[in-house]
């Protein structure tokens, strides 16, 4: 997906309007899942190599996951729907 979603979220691809509340919700709960995801295999990892790799993934999930929340918020969707 790259850059683009946080551009969707933002209003800020050329010619688009900014994601809808659906999108937004979207956006934010396919980065707690990838959170999740990561913070799984951050306890599951065994190799050093694999628990530093966990550690980076785990910390660009959180850093993701907060700020589509916290821009969500900024667009007024209300707090109920993001959880």
């Amino acid at each position: 997906m790259g850059w683009e979603w946080a551009g969707r979220l933002l209003g800020r691809v050329a010619g688009e309007e900014p994601g809808g509340e659906e999108e937004v919700r979207s956006l934010v709960e396919q980065a707690r899942a990838e959170w999740e995801v990561a913070r799984v295999l951050f306890e599951e990892a065994a190799e050093p190599e694999l628990v530093d790799h966990a550690v980076h993934r785990m910390l660009a999930a959180e850093k993701r996951f907060n700020y589509l929340l916290k821009e969500a918020r900024k667009q007024g969707v209300q707090a109920d729907v993001l959880g």
